[in-house]
């Protein structure tokens, strides 16, 4: 199966853990879906786009099409809860330490 290009889901408050750390937490169904291992990047779309590490949501959150992340994330995303978000995995290239000569 070819991975989702993007979801939406409705922003909700993120944990007290993950304040500050640009952690968003999807339905690991969604990571799948998304084609995403825990811990990788996405970009999360409000009115702006912000990059986050995805992480599974707890078990209480599961199924319920909700991104959590906290008030930094919110921020970046300009994004609140309640308002719906795009999920979209990012394709971060590796760095290079090269020095010129």
């Amino acid at each position: 199966m070819d991975p989702a290009d993007s979801l939406q889901r409705a922003v909700a408050p993120g944990i007290d853990r993950d304040a500050h750390r640009a952690i968003a937490r999807v339905d690991p169904d969604d990571l799948d879906a998304l084609g995403v291992v825990p811990g990788g990047p996405v970009w999360i779309e409000g009115e702006r786009r912000a990059l986050a590490r995805a992480m599974p949501t707890r078990m209480q959150d599961r199924g319920a099409g909700l991104v959590q992340m906290g008030e930094t994330l919110q921020r970046n995303a300009r994004a609140s809860p309640g308002d719906a978000a795009t999920v979209r995995r990012a394709e971060i290239g590796r760095a290079s330490c090269r020095e010129r000569v």
